[in-house]
């Protein structure tokens, strides 16, 4: 079966743009974390990584000039890749049984991944 003609290529991701992009998700996002816990105020610990991920989206969407979408779901998922790893703070799912554990850790990723593509996807638009 050969490709069909109206096809296209994903566009090319730019390194520096996601690293960029991550690097501003991840000082946001510990940024607001800390002060939140200085302040002894949970619920910006809990909103901090979308913050976070949304203006390190917008800012690899910018810096990439083209494919904002693509760069800010990227800037998403190097958030989880670096929450796997136990480099930023998760706050899903701390306490709870296993299964609903797994769900919430889930449905906060998906959070993640959609604050992420969201800002870039504005950040072609702005």
């Amino acid at each position: 079966m050969s490709p069909r003609r109206d096809e296209r290529p994903a566009p090319r991701l730019q390194l520096t743009a996601l690293a960029g992009g991550l690097l501003l998700a991840v000082v946001v996002g510990l940024s607001i974390f800390t002060f939140g816990a200085s302040l002894g105020a949970p619920v910006l610990g809990l909103v901090a990584p979308i913050i976070g991920c949304a203006c390190g989206g917008f800012l690899a969407g910018k810096l990439a000039k083209t494919a904002g979408l693509y760069h800010g779901a990227f800037t998403g998922a190097g958030w989880i890749a670096l929450e796997a790893l136990g480099v930023v703070p998760t706050v899903a799912g701390a306490g709870l049984a296993t299964l609903e554990e797994t769900v919430a850790i889930i449905l906060v990723d998906v959070l993640l991944i959609t604050a992420a593509t969201a800002g870039g996807w504005l950040a072609v638009r702005a």
